[in-house]
């Protein structure tokens, strides 16, 4: 191989992702090649080369299919029989807005001599108004001169996502096996995990509904935190799934679905048109990795179902979860409302009269893996007693201080505790208490205690940084509620472990206690006491 680049280096020189670049890989266009000791893909100049075509072809609106044809046949005739097909297509939308530009132009031409007079319009489809560009410049070299900018233009305009563009779609409630991975090629190495696991399983023979989603988690953009990608499939809900995967459930929900025809930019063009909507808008819920977005991959059964030949050809719904929007609330809810906030910021005095105060120093290392995370989350580094405080420190989020002994459901958690930055972590069984997430430190972020479920709950989740907070986590077998020094922050009864308990209430839920820092906190611990209720 000759001179090899990273992918970032890639992405950074040709200004295109690296879910770009591996989205190339999978349809067949390019290639990527390993080096000796280094565990990530790399492109040789030739590979580089053939990226450059490839994106300009793509600005030039010639599908990635026809792409393919021109790669697996470089003949002249075929290059300008593809060619002649994506102009012909062109000349079709030429025509039509030129059709568009001249009802428009009647129009101001009738609005100026009649200017007094109320236009009948009903013989207008609609009242929509057309972007209008400047032309684009001719190129002495199609592949090596384009006039860049007047594409890309060019390319907004026709990019635009409009209603006819996108579907409503309701996803069904479902139970999925979850890929997570972090850091290096999380894409990647979270799809080889699924892809692993489907084809072991045979899983589209004993469910041949399945559905594979994917999205970042986290999405981080500041550049601090490492880079996260998870995978589901859908699964029947008594499917056991292997380490290092996990099982998770899935709400589901309206979804608006739009197909990316270009590149992963789109997701900001589909976001522009939710943003325009008069009737629907942006509904938060889990997973909240890219804040519920997520991305439909409908080539999993050509990928993994099939045993003989595995066609590459990609397709990728966007989906954002959406509801109606809905009026002002009436003055009796905002009363309401503000009643509540009233009752929030009541400071609660608990009974700890039965409280058992565990000896910090009787705490010993532990791991967690609640979320059955592959990569590189790390233990502990720092573990000690100091002035009978234990500290903790960590590089990653799979390492714990946890208690030596189980404690019983219903029971109450009382944790003093303080943070230097980010991440004060509590756990019980699969179910977590996250404050000052590193993702987004004003979100208060809870697992379900038997099924893993992420929820967040915004404004809920900040705590002030080297100060001491009395973090306080309810679980009851009808409900649970989080305090911090005495106010209520979230309380919630409408939980999966809910409802199961309530199925079989004879269940016994026996757990240790955990507690971590994560990605670089560290997390003093003055004390912790717990309450089997």
């Amino acid at each position: 191989m000759n001179q090899a680049l990273t992918v970032r280096t890639v992405s950074k020189h040709l200004g295109i992702s690296s879910r770009m670049l591996r989205y190339y890989e999978k349809a067949g266009l390019v290639k990527s090649g390993r080096m000796d000791d280094y565990a990530y893909r790399v492109y040789d100049e030739d590979a580089v080369k053939r990226l450059r075509q490839i994106i300009i072809l793509r600005k030039l609106r010639v599908p990635v299919k026809r792409i393919r044809d021109i790669f697996d046949n470089s003949d002249a005739a075929n290059i300008i029989e593809v060619f002649e097909r994506s102009i012909n297509e062109l000349d079709e939308r030429i025509t039509a807005l030129s059709t568009i530009k001249a009802i428009l132009g009647r129009l101001v031409y009738e609005l100026r001599e009649k200017a007094n007079i109320h236009l009948q319009l009903n013989y207008l489809g609609s009242s929509d108004m057309l972007d209008v560009v400047g032309g684009i410049s001719m190129p002495n070299n199609i592949l090596e001169e384009i006039a860049m900018n007047d594409l890309r233009k060019a390319d907004d305009v026709l990019n635009a996502i409009n209603d006819a563009d996108v579907r409503l779609i309701y996803l069904p409630p479902a139970t999925v096996a979850s890929a997570r991975s972090l850091g290096g090629d999380p894409e990647s190495e979270s799809d080889n995990i699924m892809g692993k696991f489907i084809t072991d399983a045979e899983l589209f023979r004993i469910n041949p509904g399945t559905r594979l989603y994917g999205f970042n988690s986290p999405d981080t953009v500041d550049g601090k935190h490492k880079h996260g990608y998870e995978v589901w499939a859908t699964i029947p809900d008594n499917f056991e799934v292997p380490k290092p995967l996990v099982k998770k459930w899935f709400a589901g929900g309206l979804y608006a679905a739009y197909t990316m025809k270009n590149d992963f930019k789109e997701w900001k063009l589909f976001n522009n048109w939710l943003l325009a909507n008069n009737d629907f808008e942006y509904d938060k819920r889990e997973p909240l990795g890219m804040s519920g977005w997520l991305e439909e991959h409908f080539n999993s059964y050509n990928l993994y179902g099939l045993k003989n030949k595995k066609h590459t050809l990609t397709h990728i719904d966007f989906l954002i979860p959406i509801k109606e929007k809905t009026e002002n609330v009436n003055n009796g809810e905002s009363i309401l409302r503000e009643s509540n906030k009233i009752q929030n910021i009541i400071k609660t005095e608990f009974d700890m009269s039965k409280a058992i105060d565990v000896d910090l120093a009787t705490l010993i290392p532990g791991t967690n893996q609640t979320e059955g995370m592959s990569g590189e989350g790390k233990n502990i580094q720092k573990f000690n007693i100091s002035g009978g405080e234990l500290i903790l420190t960590a590089d990653g989020d799979l390492g714990c201080a946890q208690t030596a002994e189980n404690y019983t459901l219903p029971l109450r958690i009382n944790l003093t505790a303080k943070t230097d930055s980010t991440n004060i972590r509590v756990y019980y069984k699969m179910g977590e208490i996250i404050f000052n997430w590193e993702c987004n430190l004003d979100e208060l972020r809870f697992h379900d205690i038997l099924f893993g479920t992420n929820y967040g709950y915004e404004d809920k989740g900040k705590i002030p940084q080297n100060e001491y907070v009395d973090i306080t986590w309810v679980i009851e077998k009808e409900f649970m509620e989080i305090y911090v020094n005495g106010e209520l922050r979230h309380k919630g009864d409408n939980y999966q472990y809910i409802g199961l308990l309530m199925r079989e209430p004879d269940q016994k839920v026996c757990a240790p206690i955990k507690i971590s820092a994560a990605w670089g906190s560290t997390v003093t611990i003055k004390s912790l006491k717990v309450t089997e209720l």
